[in-house]
């Protein structure tokens, strides 16, 4: 696992995220770990978008699948 330092930040904030992670009986590195999962984290629209970009640059399959299926069961020789 890798690790980061996040330098220059508002005692303010530092404060209020000590707040809240204590509110939720975390430490302030657990609650800032989790806080940065979940930001992380790709959304639905990220996933779908990412699908249809891979389905974009793919391409289609020379004959569809069926064919090949029926291809296989028929005995035919190339397929």
């Amino acid at each position: 696992m890798g690790s980061i330092l996040v330098r220059n930040l508002d005692d303010d904030v530092i404060a209020r995220l000590k707040l809240k992670a204590e509110q939720r009986g975390m430490s302030l590195e657990g609650f800032v770990r989790e806080r940065l999962t979940e930001t992380a984290a790709v959304s639905r629209e990220e996933f779908v978008a990412l699908a249809a970009a891979i389905r974009a640059r793919s391409r289609p399959a020379a004959m569809p699948a069926d064919a090949d299926i029926r291809a296989v069961r028929e005995g035919e020789p190339d397929a």
